[in-house]
């Protein structure tokens, strides 16, 4: 048995399943990563927090940090508070997809996290695709924005805007009549 056997296999996916059924702010989160498409192999806290702020739901940094103390608890990787200007992140032994999948009872297998395929990229404000060719030629992310409590915006801009091109799309929105 390999060590990433070792991992998959020793999950309390029990503990998973209680965990969704019993924690709003655990059930929140595993919704957010169970949307994702691919696994990271490092969720740092911090973005964790704005991601699923940014989908509408009010958490609070001591109550995402007991859920990721909880992930731990249930051998799903471990909780690394931040040092020396590191910040603070939960390092993943599973494919942390496939174990909120399991959680919310989407999955039936959790694997070991594959260093080969994660995707360790910044996703600072994506939820959804992760650059997906669109036309077949330019790389782009879906971005989501809460604009008021009933209603969230998607929308797509190429994986590598630059500040101007941002600059000027916010300069065009401003524009808009009301």
């Amino acid at each position: 048995m390999t060590d990433e056997d070792f991992f998959a296999t020793n999950v309390d996916k029990d503990g998973l399943r209680k965990l969704y059924r019993t924690d709003s702010t655990a059930k929140a989160v595993f919704d957010h990563l169970a949307s994702r498409q691919r696994n990271k192999t490092e969720t740092p806290v911090d973005r964790l927090m704005q991601n699923i702020s940014g989908e509408g739901f009010d958490i609070s940094r001591p109550a995402l940090t007991a859920v990721l103390r909880a992930l731990e608890r249930a051998r799903c990787g471990e909780y690394v508070v931040g040092r020396k200007g590191h910040p603070s992140r939960f390092r993943w032994d599973v494919g942390m997809v496939a174990a909120a999948r399991y959680a919310a009872g989407e999955a039936t297998v959790i694997e070991a996290v594959d260093q080969a395929t994660s995707d360790n990229e910044d996703d600072s404000a994506t939820n959804g695709s992760h650059g997906d060719l669109v036309n077949g030629a330019i790389p782009q992310l879906t971005h989501g924005f809460q604009l008021r409590p009933d209603l969230r915006l998607s929308f797509t801009l190429p994986s590598d805007l630059t500040p101007a091109e941002a600059t000027r799309l916010a300069d065009f929105v401003k524009t808009l009549p009301f």
